[in-house]
């Protein structure tokens, strides 16, 4: 029970920095200039990839550890 706990408050997280965080990225992409500079726009795409993967690394982080621990309750 106390592993579900915990890989539902990692996957929250890991939601919550996603969906905080490319909303303002793509909002910084579209002020101003309505064409952005390559460079800034690789940048705004590697960011975004970045935090899917880190999300993605940080709910199947959780799930192992979960696992691992109700292995370890049940002996």
């Amino acid at each position: 029970m106390l592993g579900i706990v915990f890989v539902t408050m990692r996957v929250a997280l890991a939601q919550t920095i996603v969906g905080t965080a490319m909303p303002r990225l793509v909002a910084a992409g579209q002020r101003g200039d309505a064409m952005m500079h390559p460079a800034r726009m690789a940048l705004v795409d590697s960011i975004h990839i970045e935090l899917v993967v880190a999300a993605r690394a940080s709910a199947l982080s959780a799930m192992g550890a979960a696992e691992r621990f109700d292995d370890h309750l049940r002996g």
